[in-house]
């Protein structure tokens, strides 16, 4: 871990969700209002996250118990699933979407939802069909589902596996299966546009080939210098590795994995939600507050 002290520069703080913001428990209900601390000392604030538009507005409105709109405490732009969509931060209307993702990846992600439901079967009991768990003809022994259509990302194809997280005491390489036969699918459909990712919730996506958080956030035009950004999990990785060599800092709650932990400028004695809260508060304690300064932000 790298511990140093905050900089006076503006800084445009980007959050994970899963695992960062929210955790098993919900989150805390100290959460929202340092958030709005913090955007009122002068900083902009983000999401960078695996969730889709639909499933950020339940976040934020159902769950943080505030608007999508400016007046919400995000105010920074989102950075959407694994870096394919950039959503402005206005809200979720669906000509705002800008899809980074190529036709040639789009193409080939058509293709393997096609695989994947040749080979999926629904399961037999009624309470686990309904819900839309599945086999996959040879991956018998694990549920797994096409992401629903209203969650379903627009720059990527998301399978959700029936498990725990790949950090639990209780995962025992239960999703290798499914990813073997992922790549047997790609081995011989012979896809060149897309890569896949195991997030280690129980998700497998299909991405397009070298595009993650830490590329669209180059690409969106993010400058990393004046990055902190805030994650817990494998797909946030790239993201916290493109900001620490850029010059921005990484700040980890306590359920991090360990390879995000080794490179925070500082990690929480807590988890999730009441983590970050822990963390923000250090940063305003080091920070002071810039109202009324020229923060130099970009709009």
């Amino acid at each position: 871990m790298h511990q140093r002290a905050f900089g006076p520069e503006c800084r445009v703080f980007l959050f994970d969700i899963d695992g960062t913001l929210k955790g098993d428990d919900g989150v805390s209900p100290r959460l929202l209002s340092t958030l709005f601390e913090l955007r009122e000392q002068g900083h902009r604030l983000g999401l960078c996250t695996s969730q889709t538009a639909v499933e950020i507005s339940e976040f934020v409105t159902d769950e943080l118990g505030s608007s999508l709109g400016p007046t919400g405490p995000f105010n920074g732009g989102y950075i959407l699933e694994d870096g394919h969509v950039w959503v402005p931060p206005l809200g979720f209307p669906e000509e705002d979407l800008f899809i980074l993702t190529s036709t040639d990846a789009l193409s080939e992600m058509e293709i393997f939802k096609g695989a994947f439901l040749d080979a999926w079967t629904p399961a037999a009991e009624p309470l686990i069909r309904d819900c839309g768990w599945g086999t996959l003809a040879d991956v018998p022994t694990l549920l797994v589902q096409l992401l629903p259509p209203r969650y379903q990302a627009k720059g990527s194809v998301t399978v959700w596996e029936r498990g725990p997280d790949i950090t639990s005491s209780s995962y025992k390489g239960e999703y290798e299966a499914v990813m073997l036969w992922a790549q047997a699918v790609a081995g011989e459909l012979r896809f060149r546009h897309v890569d896949l990712l195991e997030a280690g919730n129980g998700t497998l996506r299909v991405l397009q080939k070298g595009m993650n958080k830490g590329a669209a956030m180059v690409r969106l035009g993010f400058s990393p210098a004046q990055l902190v950004f805030v994650g817990n999990g494998l797909n946030d990785l790239p993201a916290a590795r493109r900001v620490r060599k850029g010059g921005g800092m990484v700040l980890t709650v306590a359920n991090a994995i360990p390879e995000l932990k080794r490179m925070a400028d500082f990690v929480s004695s807590r988890p999730a939600s009441a983590g970050v809260v822990e963390l923000l508060n250090l940063v305003m304690s080091q920070r002071g507050d810039l109202r009324g300064q020229d923060a130099g932000c970009e709009e």
